[in-house]
């Protein structure tokens, strides 16, 4: 089965269930709800993320079309405790849980290649993790819009155009800075002329000599 392929399954499959809209800034699932059944993002992005009890939030992970969540209590049975929120207006579709198990199991190429991406994901996460745990206020943000560029960048290497908009105040969340910090080290970063920022969206000049802020 194709990549074309699997793409058309899952939407046949998911697509008679009925088409949801949801605008920026929406709670698709709340951290203190579990889940009524699996969702398959059509269009937009949606940011799945934690909130401790000072109030802290941070984002775990950025789904973009094509993409279903929550996964962990899909295949897992794990109960749900993340919010996931529109960060643009989206359209997207939901199936029952055993519905969906059952589609799964009747398709095994479509779950190969949804561990597939789910791997892939946890091998970003994981790049992503090394370096923010260790990484100063500076390397922090840079591993951040490094990463974003990577996953939802138009270009290759050079002139990266992040297509999600990311304000400062997001780029603290997924750095785990204040958003004060957050900006200074943009501004820094700006300044250096490895990205640059209009109307929300940022450019990164360079994502090799990004990573070498973080890697060297």
């Amino acid at each position: 089965m194709t990549a074309d392929d699997t793409k058309m399954a899952l939407e046949n499959f998911f697509f008679k269930f009925g088409e949801r809209t949801y605008k920026k800034g929406d709670i698709v699932i709340r951290a203190d709800d579990q889940p009524t059944g699996v969702f398959f993002l059509k269009s937009g992005h949606v940011k799945m993320s934690s909130t401790f009890k000072n109030g802290t939030e941070t984002a775990v992970n950025i789904f973009k079309p094509g993409t279903f969540f929550p996964m962990t209590w899909l295949i897992g049975g794990i109960p749900n405790d993340y919010s996931y929120t529109a960060i643009t207006n989206i359209k997207l579709f939901k199936a029952p849980k055993d519905e969906f198990e059952a589609f799964l199991k009747a398709n095994p190429e479509i779950l190969f290649d949804l561990m597939r991406r789910v791997f892939i994901g946890l091998d970003g996460m994981l790049f992503s993790l090394k370096y923010l745990l260790h990484g100063n206020s500076y390397e922090r943000v840079a591993v951040v819009l490094y990463m974003a560029a990577k996953r939802f960048g138009s270009g290759k290497n050079r002139d990266v155009q992040i297509s999600i908009p990311l304000t400062h105040f997001d780029v603290s969340h997924y750095a785990g800075l204040t958003r004060e910090t957050t900006t200074i080290m943009i501004n820094k970063l700006a300044k250096a002329k490895l990205i640059s920022q209009k109307k929300r969206k940022i450019t990164v000049a360079d994502t090799e000599a990004l990573a070498k802020v973080f890697m060297d």
